[in-house]
C-alpha cells in the first residue's frame, strides 16, 4: 500500500514538475535573447559615439581647410598678381590667348629647373607668398596660382607645366556657383610620397569677377588627427575609409595601402540600421571584428560624391566578453531557480493530489476497521472536497442506521403498537440502506477513478471531464476577453495605428479563412469588389476583425443561399455591404444589434450562455475609424451589415 501511495505522489510530482521546468527553460531563454540582444546595442553604443564624434571633428577640420584656402586666397599680394597676368592678353581673342598659353606650356616643358624662364615664375613674389603659405600647420604644399585663363601665375614648387585650363580641376573649379571651394578625390603624390586632398577656390577681384584660381594640396594626415591615438576597450581602435573599402587612415597602416574589408562586407555594414555590425575584416586581427561606424558629412564631399567613413572596431570577443559571464551567470542561476521550482512543484501538488487521495483511502480502512465516528477533512475547493463530503455524509447515515439497529434489537419483545413501529422503521431502514448502497456505490466508482487517475495518469473519463471543463473555462475566458476589450473600447484606451491599406487584401484575408466553411455548408459565397485598389486609411487587423465577426455571423445563421460581400466608393469614404439569405432580423431588434447586451436573437443561444459582445466591438471599432455601421433586414429575404471606411486621414 505504502509503495503503491509513493508512485502516485512521484508521478503526479514529475509530471507536474515536468510541464513547470519546460516553461520556465522556456521563458529564461526567451528572456535572455531579448536581453542579450539589447545589452550588445549597448556595449557598442559607446563606439558608434565616438565614431560621430570623430566624423564632426574631421568635418571640423574641412570647414577650417576650406576657410583657411579662401583666407589664403583673397591675399592682396595675390590678387595684384593676378590683374598684371590677365593684363597681359588684353587685346587678344580668345584662339590667341590659347595658342600663347600653349606656346608658353611647351617652353616650359622644355626648360632646365635652373633655365631663367622658370626662375622667374618661382621666384616672383606671388610664388613667394605661396610657400609661405605651405609652412602653415594647416597641412598645404606643393600650392598653385593661375590667371583666369589658366595660365600659370606663381607656385610653391615646380608644377608639371604652364597652362591648366584643360584640367578637371580648374572646370569645376570655376563651375562652382557660388564660388566655394571644392575638393577632390585623394591622389598620391610621389615626389612628395604623401597622400592628399586637392583643395582649390576662384579668386574675385573686388567687382566679383573671376579673376584666377588657388589650388593648394592637403595632406591626407592632417584630416586623420582626431583618431590619432585613439584607443578603447582591449584594442580598440579608429580608422577612416573611403566608400571602396580602402583604409585612407588606420595605425602603423599607410593610407590606400591595405583594404579595411571587402566592397560586399561593406555594403553589408553600411545598410546597418544600428550603425554597428560584428564582419570579418581584411587589415584588422583574424576572427570576428565588432565595427561601429559613421559617415563624415560634408557639403564638399557630398557635391563632389566623395564617401569617406569613421570606424571605431574592435575584437568582437574581447567587446562582449562581459556578455558572455552574464551568460554564464544566468545559466547558473537558471539551474538554481528550476531546482527550487522541482522542489516546491514537488511539495505542492503532493499536497493537493496524493494528500487527499491519502486521506480517503485511510478513510475507508478505519471504516473497514468499524470506527464510524471517523470523518475525512478535504478542502481542496474541488471534485475531491464534494467526494470527501459524500464521504462524510454516508458515514454519518451508517452511524444512525447502527445506533437504530441496536435499538431494535432492544425493543424486539415490546406492545404490538411498537411492533408496528419497528417494521415501519425497518421500512424506513430499508430505504436508508438503499440510500447508503447507493452512496457506498457513489462512493467506490469515485475512489475507483481517483485510483485509475493516480495509477494512470492519463485516464479517459478524466480526460474527457477535464477538456469539458477546460472548454467551458476557455469559452468564458474569451467571452470575458470579449468584454473587457468591449469595456476598453468605451473609454477610449486602445489607439489604433491608421494607414492607408488596400481594402481588397483586408477582405480576400477574411474570405481565404471563411470559404472552406461557407462551402462545406452548401451556400454560395460571392464577392463584388473593384479590381482596382481600394485605399482606406485605417487599421487593417481591426478592420479585418470587423470583417470576421460579420461574416461569421451570416454563416451560423444562414442554412441556404448566398453570403456576398460587395463595395462600393464614394468621394470620401468607402461603403461595405455583407449580405445573406439566413434568418432574417425582427423589425424592433434592429435597433440593438449593436447595443452592448442587444442579444438581438438573430442565433438562438442556449440559456444562460454569455452575450457574444461582438457587434458591439465592431461597432466601436468602425466608430474609431470614423465610419458608420448599420443594419438591414427584410423579413423572409435578405439581411444586410452595412459600414463605411475614411480614404484620407480624418482628425
Amino acid at each position: 500500500m505504502k509503495k503503491h501511495r509513493r508512485s502516485i505522489s512521484l508521478k503526479i510530482t514529475l509530471i507536474v514538475a515536468t510541464a513547470a521546468l519546460v516553461f520556465l527553460v522556456v521563458c529564461i531563454g526567451l528572456s535572455y535573447f531579448c536581453l542579450f540582444g539589447s545589452l550588445r546595442n549597448s556595449f557598442v553604443d559607446g563606439h558608434r559615439k565616438m565614431a560621430q564624434l570623430m566624423a564632426s571633428s574631421i568635418a571640423n577640420l574641412i570647414d577650417r581647410q576650406a576657410e583657411l584656402i579662401t583666407i589664403n586666397a583673397s591675399a592682396d599680394s595675390l590678387k595684384e598678381a593676378l590683374k598684371q597676368s590677365n593684363a597681359k592678353y588684353q587685346g587678344m581673342d580668345t584662339q590667341a590667348v590659347r595658342r600663347y598659353l600653349l606656346d608658353m606650356d611647351n617652353k616650359w616643358l622644355k626648360s632646365s629647373a635652373d633655365h631663367p624662364f622658370i626662375e622667374e615664375y618661382l621666384g616672383n613674389k606671388a610664388s613667394l607668398v605661396l610657400k609661405s603659405h605651405t609652412k602653415q600647420e594647416a597641412g598645404f604644399f606643393n600650392i598653385l596660382l593661375v590667371d583666369k585663363y589658366g595660365g600659370l601665375v606663381g607656385s610653391s614648387y615646380q608644377p608639371h607645366g604652364f597652362y591648366y585650363a584643360g584640367e578637371d580641376w580648374w572646370k569645376e573649379t570655376l563651375a562652382e556657383p557660388a564660388g566655394r571651394p571644392s575638393i577632390g578625390n585623394a591622389i598620391f603624390d610621389e615626389p612628395s610620397g604623401i597622400w592628399f586632398f586637392p583643395l582649390a577656390t576662384t579668386i574675385k577681384d573686388d567687382k566679383g569677377e573671376v579673376i584666377g584660381a588657388y589650388k593648394a594640396l592637403v595632406d591626407i594626415s592632417v584630416f586623420s588627427k582626431p583618431l590619432a591615438g585613439f584607443k578603447v576597450g582591449k584594442g580598440g581602435k579608429a580608422a577612416l575609409i573611403d566608400g571602396g573599402g580602402y583604409l585612407i587612415f588606420y595605425p602603423e597602416a599607410k593610407p590606400y595601402s591595405h583594404k579595411f574589408c571587402e566592397y560586399n562586407e561593406l555594403q553589408k555594414l553600411l545598410k546597418d540600421e544600428r550603425g554597428w555590425s560584428v564582419m570579418d575584416t581584411v587589415y584588422m586581427e583574424k576572427g570576428k571584428t565588432a565595427v561601429a561606424f559613421s559617415p563624415v558629412s560634408h557639403p564638399l564631399l557630398l557635391n563632389k560624391g566623395i564617401s569617406l567613413y569613421v570606424v571605431v572596431t574592435e575584437d568582437s570577443g574581447g567587446l562582449f566578453s562581459p556578455l558572455n559571464n552574464l551568460a554564464a551567470r544566468m545559466v547558473i542561476f537558471s539551474a538554481i531557480v528550476v531546482l527550487a521550482v522541482l522542489i516546491l512543484t514537488g511539495m505542492v501538488f503532493k499536497g493537493v493530489f496524493a494528500g487527499p487521495i491519502r486521506e480517503l483511502v485511510n478513510g475507508m480502512r478505519y471504516f473497514s476497521e468499524g470506527r464510524l465516528e471517523y470523518r475525512v477533512d478535504i478542502k481542496t475547493g474541488d471534485e475531491m472536497e464534494e467526494l470527501a463530503a459524500a464521504f462524510n455524509e454516508m458515514a454519518e447515515i451508517l452511524s444512525h442506521i447502527t445506533v437504530s439497529i441496536k435499538m431494535l434489537e432492544q425493543e424486539k419483545a415490546q406492545h404490538k403498537i411498537v411492533q408496528q413501529r419497528l417494521e415501519k422503521a425497518s421500512l424506513g431502514f430499508l430505504s436508508l440502506l438503499s440510500q447508503v448502497h447507493g452512496f457506498l456505490f457513489d462512493i467506490n466508482k469515485g475512489i475507483e477513478t481517483v485510483k485509475q487517475e493516480a495509477i494512470k495518469a492519463q485516464s479517459e473519463k478524466e480526460k474527457r471531464e477535464l477538456e469539458l471543463l477546460q472548454s467551458q473555462t476557455e469559452t468564458l475566458i474569451k467571452n470575458l476577453e470579449k468584454d473587457i476589450y468591449a469595456a476598453d473600447l468605451e473609454t477610449g484606451k486602445p489607439e489604433f495605428k491608421m494607414e492607408p491599406e488596400d481594402l481588397r487584401d483586408i477582405i480576400k484575408e477574411s474570405v481565404f479563412v471563411f470559404e472552406p466553411k461557407v462551402r462545406e455548408k452548401g451556400l454560395d459565397l460571392r464577392l463584388d469588389i473593384p479590381e482596382a485598389a481600394l485605399t482606406v486609411y485605417a487599421n487593417k487587423d481591426k478592420i479585418r476583425e470587423v470583417f470576421d465577426t460579420l461574416i461569421e455571423n451570416s454563416l451560423k445563421a444562414t442554412e441556404k443561399g448566398f453570403i456576398t460581400i460587395s463595395v462600393t466608393e464614394a468621394k470620401d469614404e468607402i461603403e461595405c455591404f455583407i449580405t445573406d439569405t439566413g434568418t432574417t432580423i425582427p423589425e424592433e431588434s434592429l435597433s440593438d444589434v449593436f447595443e452592448r447586451f442587444g442579444g438581438f436573437g438573430r442565433v438562438k443561444l442556449p440559456e444562460g450562455a454569455w452575450p457574444d459582445p461582438g457587434f458591439y466591438i465592431a461597432k466601436r471599432i468602425i466608430e474609431k475609424h470614423n465610419g458608420k455601421i448599420r443594419a438591414e433586414s427584410i423579413p423572409g429575404d435578405i439581411t444586410r451589415f452595412i459600414f463605411t471606411l475614411p480614404v484620407t486621414p480624418t482628425k
